[in-house]
């Protein structure tokens, strides 16, 4: 199988192993949870979670819906029209 034939979550997964293979201090990603069905959200959240919490993993991310990443982050910004709003 190659990584094409993969679906989404998978792809994502196999993305998320890949950049942390190396023990990084600190991941950026962009939309992580876009076409993901709930039970895989849950999933890559879980695993993001641990990354933090086991790992010493700092994560940034984008997301256009909040709720997909308020309940595993310790702190959200909202950006409109690239001004933090409070």
């Amino acid at each position: 199988m190659c990584v094409q034939e993969l679906s989404p979550s998978a792809k994502i997964k196999l993305a998320l192993i890949s950049a942390t293979g190396h023990n990084p201090f600190l991941l950026l990603l962009d939309e992580p949870m876009a076409r993901l069905d709930a039970p895989a959200r849950k999933e890559i959240s879980e695993f993001l979670k641990a990354l933090s919490s086991e790992h010493g993993i700092g994560t940034v991310v984008s997301a256009q819906r909040s709720t997909e990443i308020e309940h595993w982050t310790d702190s959200t910004v909202i950006l409109i029209d690239g001004k933090i709003q409070t």
